[in-house]
Order: structure tokens, then C-alpha cells, then sequence
């Protein structure tokens, strides 16, 4: 977890995929077999009809995906908020750390489920774009959904690695306070568990 919080966030973000008018109208056309608004093949009704539920199924998901990241980029923002919080409950020496572990249950109980939803997303995503690819038999359109697919698939692993990342660095402090909590000798083990804090936070910059 050397790497910038920052700037990792920063990657997250300008990586997330829109789904523009103007994209949706290309693959409309080139599902339709269209080129430049010449009809190269008639559609059936039957095929204009499974076309339109398919489109309104992949909008339906992409909206859904949006969602699942943008409320993980909202728990990453905490995150970091928390990661400043860390900083200073270990720097003060009189500090108790009772409120700080409920802070940090809270957060990794929220990621936990952040990651389980990305992954959940993920895998639907990926099943609606398989069976598009099978359902569709042209190059171009093929190749527009492939671009597609790999921009959610990548944004959404982007997240949940961000995601797992938070969680294994809350999670070893939650391990540390509460080791030092069930210790006999109380000053040793919170100056001990500060200390490990500290040393925990070293290798992350934000």
C-alpha cells in the first residue's frame, strides 16, 4: 500500500466508464446492421424487439454499476478521513482508542459489503454481456460491446482492489487495539498499539 491514496482515488475516478447518448446511438446502429444511416440488413420485429431489451437491460446495468461505485467512492472518502483520524490517535499520547475501533468496525464492516456488491455487479455485468456477444453476429457491434465490457470490467476491479486494499489495513488495526485491550498491563499495551498504528500508517500517504 505504498502508492499514493490520492492518487489511486484520482485513477478510480477518471477511469469510471459513462454510457453517452452518442455511444448508445452508434451501437444501436450497429446492432441494426446500419452504417452512416444506410440499412445494409432488415431486421425482423422479432430482432428490433430482443434489440431493444437488450439495450435497456445493458442500460439498466450500467446505471446499477454506477451506483455500486459511486457509493464505494463515497466510502473511500471516509476512509481516508479515518486514515487521518489513525494518524492522530496515535500521535496523541493521551488519547483513548475505544472510539477509534468503533470508527474502524464501522468502516470495515461498510467495505466488506462494498467489495461483495462490486464483485455481485461485476459477474452480472459480465453475464449480460456474454449472452449479447452470442446473441449478436456483427463484427462491429461485437467489437463496441467487447470496448464496453473491458472499461466496466477494469473500473470495476479498480474498485473492489481499492476496496479490499482499505479493508486489510482496518482490519490489522482493529487487530492491534483489540490485542492491546485483553493485555493485563494496559499503558504498555496502548503505547503498543499506538506505536503499531503508527507503524501501520507509514506506508500509507494521502
Amino acid at each position: 500500500f505504498g502508492s499514493s491514496v490520492k492518487s489511486f482515488l484520482l485513477t478510480v475516478r477518471s477511469a469510471t466508464p459513462r454510457f453517452p447518448g452518442t455511444m448508445m446511438l452508434v451501437l444501436v446502429a450497429a446492432l441494426l446492421g446500419c452504417t452512416s444511416g444506410t440499412l445494409l440488413r432488415g431486421p425482423s420485429p422479432e430482432q428490433v424487439q430482443m434489440l431493444k431489451q437488450e439495450l435497456s437491460e445493458l442500460e439498466k446495468s450500467h446505471n446499477a454499476g454506477e451506483k455500486v461505485q459511486q457509493r464505494a467512492d463515497a466510502f473511500f472518502e471516509k476512509s481516508k478521513q479515518l486514515f487521518t483520524e489513525i494518524s492522530t490517535v496515535a500521535e496523541d499520547k493521551t488519547s483513548n482508542l475505544a472510539t477509534l475501533l468503533g470508527h474502524l468496525h464501522t468502516a470495515q464492516a461498510n467495505l466488506a459489503q462494498v467489495a461483495l456488491d462490486v464483485k455481485a455487479q461485476d459477474k452480472s455485468s459480465g453475464e449480460l454481456y456474454a449472452r449479447m456477444l452470442k446473441d449478436d453476429d456483427t463484427d462491429q457491434s461485437k467489437q463496441l460491446l467487447r470496448n464496453l465490457q473491458e472499461a466496466d470490467k477494469a473500473n470495476f476491479q479498480r474498485h473492489r482492489r481499492l476496496a479490499e486494499m482499505f479493508e486489510f489495513k482496518f482490519k490489522k488495526a482493529i487487530h492491534f487495539i483489540s490485542k492491546g485491550e485483553k493485555a493485563a498491563d494496559k499503558q504498555k499495551s496502548l503505547r503498543e498499539a499506538k506505536d503499531n498504528l503508527k507503524l501501520l500508517m507509514s506506508s500509507v500517504k494521502y
